[in-house]
């Protein structure tokens, strides 16, 4: 929770005056009580004399930290698709925990991992409550929830190949990902497509499982390799989970 202290942005005696530093050093000030859970802190007075005669200039700053706050409901709106209370849960800001501007940010990122919003908002409300807790609003904007992509390789050695997906990122309603792909290659090597590469390939991720960070993550391919020596054909398949540890 550590933030950088005034005389980082030159809020310090001996420096130049400058008003851009003035405004950065509140600006640390006030972080530095929102990390100890001062959501509402701010810059109540600001008193700044010059004394000509010795060029220096005097900066008071006064700041009202406030209440400690702790994060109260969250709400979600904004989706049409998306169930509004995986969202809440996919924040990961647990009703009656102390307040902590990191995890703001957090949330954030877990929704962006998702794949499924154009846009993310996080709103804290303006008032921290009697009961000393701060509502938080999220709103979203959906993407389109389909894509296809298709790609081409060509190289003397291996010929053509051609690769094509498609994927859906938010099959049921809480961000499962389905996702089908599919690849030849060495078109035009032989005319024998008993000689060609084949892969494909479906996958499924379902994020948020048991925590807003942890995924599970299945998948099958199936292909073709064909070799100078031997040829293969294999079925694979996996099933796991997925975790997430930090930014």
């Amino acid at each position: 929770d550590e933030v950088a202290r005034p005389s980082s942005v030159g809020f310090e005696r001996g420096e130049t005056a400058r008003a851009t530093a003035i405004g950065a050093a509140s600006g640390l000030a006030i972080e530095q009580w929102r990390q100890h859970g001062h959501a509402k802190a701010e810059e109540t007075d600001r008193q700044a004399v010059a004394d000509h005669r010795v060029n220096e200039l005097d900066v008071t700053i006064e700041l009202q930290p406030g209440r400690i706050a702790r994060y109260g409901p969250v709400t979600a709106g904004g989706s049409q698709r998306t169930d509004a209370e995986y969202i809440e849960f996919i924040t990961g800001l647990p009703r009656g925990e102390q307040y902590d501007p990191d995890d703001i940010v957090e949330a954030r990122d877990r929704l962006s991992r998702l794949g499924i919003f154009k846009s993310i908002r996080i709103d804290e409300s303006a008032e921290i409550g009697e009961d000393g807790e701060l509502p938080i609003e999220v709103t979203v904007q959906d993407r389109a929830p389909r894509s296809i992509g298709f790609g081409g390789t060509y190289s003397t050695l291996d010929g053509l190949g051609i690769e094509a997906y498609w994927q859906h990122r938010n099959l049921f309603g809480r961000a499962e990902r389905l996702r089908f792909s599919a690849s030849i290659e060495r078109l035009l090597v032989s005319i024998d497509p008993s000689e060609y590469n084949y892969n494909f390939g479906v996958s499924f991720t379902k994020p948020g499982v048991w925590t807003p960070d942890t995924d599970f993550v299945t998948g099958a391919l199936a292909r073709q390799l064909d070799f100078e020596n031997y040829r293969e054909r294999s079925v694979s398949a996996q099933i796991g989970i997925s975790q997430q540890f930090g930014r």
